[in-house]
Protein backbone atom coordinates (compact mmCIF):
# COMPACT_ATOMS: atom_id res chain seq x y z
CA UNK A 1 0.00 0.00 0.00
CA UNK A 2 1.18 3.49 -0.50
CA UNK A 3 0.02 7.00 0.80
CA UNK A 4 -1.90 9.26 -1.73
CA UNK A 5 -1.51 12.46 -0.43
CA UNK A 6 -3.83 14.33 -2.88
CA UNK A 7 -7.04 12.04 -1.20
CA UNK A 8 -5.09 11.67 2.08
CA UNK A 9 -5.66 7.88 2.48
CA UNK A 10 -3.65 4.69 1.34
CA UNK A 11 -4.20 3.26 -1.92
CA UNK A 12 -3.11 0.07 -2.85
CA UNK A 13 -0.47 -0.31 -5.30
CA UNK A 14 -1.05 -1.48 -8.72
CA UNK A 15 1.42 -3.95 -10.07
CA UNK A 16 1.95 -4.40 -13.96
CA UNK A 17 2.78 -7.39 -15.70
CA UNK A 18 6.20 -6.79 -15.68
CA UNK A 19 6.58 -6.13 -12.25
CA UNK A 20 5.30 -9.82 -11.43
CA UNK A 21 6.74 -12.14 -13.36
CA UNK A 22 10.36 -12.41 -13.73
CA UNK A 23 12.28 -11.73 -17.41
CA UNK A 24 13.37 -15.35 -17.73
CA UNK A 25 11.59 -18.87 -17.07
CA UNK A 26 11.94 -22.36 -16.70
CA UNK A 27 9.44 -24.49 -18.69
CA UNK A 28 7.09 -25.00 -15.93
CA UNK A 29 6.97 -21.05 -15.33
CA UNK A 30 6.48 -20.37 -18.92
CA UNK A 31 4.07 -22.86 -19.31
CA UNK A 32 1.98 -21.67 -16.26
CA UNK A 33 3.15 -17.95 -17.53
CA UNK A 34 0.73 -18.58 -20.46
CA UNK A 35 -1.63 -20.68 -19.00
CA UNK A 36 -0.75 -24.29 -20.97
CA UNK A 37 0.93 -27.48 -20.29
CA UNK A 38 4.65 -28.03 -20.29
CA UNK A 39 3.97 -30.74 -23.19
CA UNK A 40 3.14 -27.57 -25.47
CA UNK A 41 5.71 -25.25 -24.54
CA UNK A 42 8.13 -28.34 -25.39
CA UNK A 43 5.65 -28.75 -29.07
CA UNK A 44 5.92 -25.27 -29.54
CA UNK A 45 9.80 -25.08 -29.02
CA UNK A 46 10.43 -28.27 -31.60
CA UNK A 47 8.22 -26.34 -34.10
CA UNK A 48 10.74 -23.67 -34.02
CA UNK A 49 7.81 -21.16 -32.80
CA UNK A 50 8.87 -20.64 -29.33
CA UNK A 51 12.64 -19.60 -29.14
CA UNK A 52 14.64 -21.14 -26.04
CA UNK A 53 17.85 -19.90 -24.51
CA UNK A 54 19.62 -23.40 -23.37
CA UNK A 55 21.96 -22.52 -20.78
CA UNK A 56 23.47 -26.58 -21.04
CA UNK A 57 22.32 -29.39 -22.52
CA UNK A 58 18.90 -29.70 -20.72
CA UNK A 59 18.52 -26.15 -19.21
CA UNK A 60 16.44 -24.31 -20.65
CA UNK A 61 14.91 -20.61 -20.35
CA UNK A 62 12.50 -18.97 -21.99
CA UNK A 63 12.22 -14.74 -22.22
CA UNK A 64 9.14 -13.47 -21.21
CA UNK A 65 8.75 -11.07 -24.24
CA UNK A 66 9.34 -14.04 -26.44
CA UNK A 67 6.55 -15.70 -24.66
CA UNK A 68 4.21 -12.83 -25.51
CA UNK A 69 5.13 -12.94 -28.71
CA UNK A 70 3.88 -15.98 -29.13
CA UNK A 71 0.63 -15.39 -27.47
CA UNK A 72 0.49 -12.75 -30.08
CA UNK A 73 1.01 -14.78 -32.74
CA UNK A 74 -1.92 -17.27 -32.02
CA UNK A 75 -4.51 -14.42 -31.08
CA UNK A 76 -7.21 -13.68 -33.34
CA UNK A 77 -10.29 -11.90 -34.00
CA UNK A 78 -10.76 -8.01 -33.69
CA UNK A 79 -9.27 -6.08 -30.38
Amino acid sequence: MAFDSHNNRMKEKTTTNAETHPAIFTPDEAASYIKVTTRTIRNLTARGILPVTRLSGKIVRYRRTDLDKALEAFTSGAR
